[in-house]
């Protein structure tokens, strides 16, 4: 059935009067509360761009869109179609003459060479690069991005600081992490860690900081293993395990991730912390890892 446009512009207004804005959101809706409705705010993005051809709007109802990724996932395959068609739809092609993000940081460190020296080799928008200072300030904490794009753009910068590992000897826990040596995109690895406590601990949570191309396949959650009981908690670039009484002896868990990129990466920290005092009881630190297509 074909609405008329009189009546598909009454349709527009309405849906218009109940647009919201702002700034981390852009333009979302009344009725967006998450993944239950991504479909309708992908289908009024497409009304949007047939009646109005206001392909501005558009672009600011594609940043909710993202967000929603960021924040929560798209969740079921059907959704996550939804939302990737209508990010690529409705513009022109969303990577074309992609320029980098200027970043600056509120330091007096001479830095702006070595992020230049990276940004003439990206390509396409898309993927990741890595830039390593060998100087570095706590004004490296504040950090200004601007972009000159004019389509709406997203990314994640992740600011590492590597501790160095001597002064994490003599620890009450010992962390062990094993999984297979060789990397190719789209593998899934079974990842096992590992601890072994020389006491009993109480409110004990054991951090797992993963590669940047690890995509964790676990849900959080309570478990009960034999008598130990812990939450497990899946995030975005870490699992953690909180454990309210552990007892001295060694343990042993296994989780799963999927290689999404290729090259060489940091393989990233597991630390043991106590939540009474955030001293650090448990450190293990892997070298880089270098993924294959």
């Amino acid at each position: 059935m074909k609405l008329g446009k009189s009546l598909s512009r009454e349709i527009l207004e309405h849906i218009e009067d109940s647009a919201r804005a702002d700034d981390n959101l852009a333009i979302y809706f009344n009725n967006s509360r998450g993944r239950a409705d991504i479909v309708t705010h992908s289908t009024i993005m497409e009304l949007f761009s047939k009646l109005e051809r206001n392909s501005k709007s558009v672009e600011f109802m594609k940043v909710w869109l993202i967000e929603q990724r960021g924040i929560s996932g798209w969740g079921a395959s059907n959704l996550t179609a939804s939302s990737i068609y209508a990010i690529l739809s409705h513009s022109r092609w969303i990577l074309d003459k992609i320029k980098p993000v200027d970043i600056k940081f509120d330091s007096k460190v001479d830095y702006r060479d070595d992020i230049e020296r990276v940004n003439g080799k990206i390509k396409d928008g898309i993927g990741h690069y890595r830039v390593e200072f060998n100087n570095f300030d706590s004004g490296f904490s504040k950090i200004n991005l601007k972009s000159s794009n004019d389509n709406s753009i997203w990314g994640h910068l992740y600011l590492e600081y590597m501790a160095n590992s001597r002064y994490f000897k003599s620890l009450p826990i010992n962390i062990e992490k094993s999984f297979k040596s060789r990397f190719r995109v789209g593998d899934v690895l079974e990842i096992t860690l590992k601890i072994k406590l020389n006491r009993d601990e109480r409110f004990l949570i054991v951090e797992d900081e993963l590669p940047l191309p690890f995509q964790l396949m676990e849900d959080s959650g309570c478990y009960l293993d034999g008598n130990l009981k812990f939450y497990k908690l899946a995030k975005e670039g870490s699992i953690a395990f909180f454990f309210p009484d552990i007892k001295k002896g060694e343990y042993s868990f296994k989780y799963r991730v999927k290689i999404g990129h290729k090259g060489l990466f940091r393989g990233g920290v597991t630390t043991a912390n106590s939540i009474f005092n955030n001293s650090t009881l448990g450190y293990l630190q892997m070298g880089d890892i270098r993924v294959e297509k």
